[in-house]
């Protein structure tokens, strides 16, 4: 195989964001199949054609953000009252839902919760915890746009395409920009199985880099933002729990957190290009550049990997599995 080949097989990304950071950090070798490679375990379909299975958490997670997104457009953007928002964001819930088609049977206690009529319960609930004309969940206004969605991206310092030289980007998008009394604070909503209300479900998101990478984004863009808010949605067959949790950004945290980016992205791309020179012969390695973790990530949240059958734990790997499917951070789905 030729070297124009090889990189036209395998590419190195030119935009970069916090879900290709974390599997690099949690498996080199995921990172690769994932994000270079562009892998994606498929079934067959009635025509005996390969497509990806889809993920009832995925699909709920989606569902839910989608409907929670319309509620506030609907109330901050088209000046709908409360309870017209509230409603019109639920019928878009519906109809997201029923446009995802059949999904795959629950496999745990926590996705046998995962319905529509969860979905709504979860939507619901939420403006229930955190009205809509609530002072402190009042959307912030840039350029006269009520911000219910940031999503940006901005060039990481001194990191350049192994290939082609250009800038390197990190992108990133997040659920809305609040204004608490004049003091910014960004806001992610995430659903869960688990416990939300208590110091432990609070304490993970302290060092969370994905927040941090929100805030390098917001300021990009002119806006002071140093710290970030998480609203948990515990959903339940019966009931839902909510809690929301505070973190700091600091400057100096921000600051350390683009410094281990950079450091990151450049280990990334020696290893790419390791990648590239072992497979054209040129250096002979006695294990992947992008070398396996053989440890939790494995197994993570008690599910396997995807690569773990068909690629990790066999001589050959069996590639046919697979479609080639690249994950990128600037696409969006149309609502």
């Amino acid at each position: 195989m030729s070297r124009e080949q090889l990189l036209e097989m395998f590419p190195f990304p030119m935009v970069i964001d916090n879900t290709m950071r974390e599997a690099w950090w949690s498996c080199p070798h995921s990172f690769f199949r994932s994000h270079i490679q562009g892998l994606r375990k498929s079934q067959l379909d009635e025509h005996l054609q390969p497509v990806v299975g889809k993920s009832i958490d995925l699909v709920f997670g989606g569902v839910l953000a989608s409907g929670l997104e319309a509620t506030k457009v609907a109330y901050a953007v088209e000046g709908l009252s409360p309870i017209q928002a509230l409603t019109k964001g639920g019928e878009h819930v519906i109809k997201k839902w029923a446009a995802e088609g059949p999904l795959p049977a629950p496999m745990s206690r926590g996705q046998e919760a995962k319905t529509l009529e969860g979905c709504l319960m979860a939507h619901h609930g939420y403006f229930g915890e955190w009205p809509l004309d609530d002072p402190m969940q009042q959307l912030a206004l840039v350029n006269g746009h009520p911000m219910v969605e940031f999503s940006g991206a901005r060039p990481i310092p001194g990191c350049f395409h192994p290939v082609t030289g250009e800038q390197l980007v990190y992108a990133g998008r997040f659920d809305a920009v609040l204004d608490r009394f004049g003091v910014l604070f960004g806001l992610d909503d995430k659903s869960t199985g688990s416990y939300v209300d208590s110091d432990n479900w609070r304490s993970q998101w302290r060092l969370r880099g994905q927040f941090t990478g929100y805030c390098w984004l917001a300021q990009g863009y002119g806006m002071k933002m140093n710290q970030f808010l998480v609203h948990g949605i515990q959903v339940l067959k019966t009931k839902c729990h909510y809690a929301e949790a505070l973190v700091d950004r600091a400057n100096w945290k921000i600051e350390r957190w683009l410094r281990q980016l950079q450091s990151d992205v450049l280990q990334m791309m020696e290893s790419y290009l390791a990648f590239i020179q072992h497979n054209l012969g040129e250096v002979l390695a006695q294990a992947h550049p992008f070398g396996q973790s053989f440890g939790h990530a494995c197994n993570a949240y008690n599910r396997s990997c995807q690569f773990l059958e068909d690629i990790c734990d066999t001589q050959v790997p069996d590639l046919e599995r697979f479609v080639v499917e690249r994950w990128n951070p600037l696409e969006r789905t149309n609502d």
